[in-house]
């Protein structure tokens, strides 16, 4: 593998890692993709470059999706368990498995 191809893999996987902290810390809908890219250490050109290819909306959407199932199962569980927990374990899976397939 070059090095160009292991960067570019190493700035997804850090951008991922920022992202999923910030929709923690700050709620998907407080995030900006600005933030996210500044955080990861992303600057100048290669900002403009990252931002073009993520689909904010795509994301959001399947974010949303996981939230919303979670918060039904666990509305309609007879099992006592932690939501906030429940659904941190989830977005994480989200995000490994983007992780995982953008590499």
């Amino acid at each position: 593998m070059s090095l160009r191809e292991k960067k570019k893999i190493e700035t997804k996987k850090k951008i991922f890692e920022v992202s999923g902290r910030l929709f923690k810390e700050k709620g998907i809908e407080n995030t900006t993709i600005d933030e996210i890219v500044k955080e990861a250490g992303i600057d100048g050109a290669r900002r403009e470059d990252v931002k073009s290819t993520i689909d904010a909306k795509k994301a959001s959407e399947i974010i949303s999706a996981v939230y919303f199932h979670s918060l039904v199962e666990w509305l309609w569980s007879h099992i006592d368990y932690s939501f906030s927990d429940d659904i941190s374990e989830k977005i994480d899976l989200v995000f490994e498995g983007i992780a995982g397939g953008r590499t």
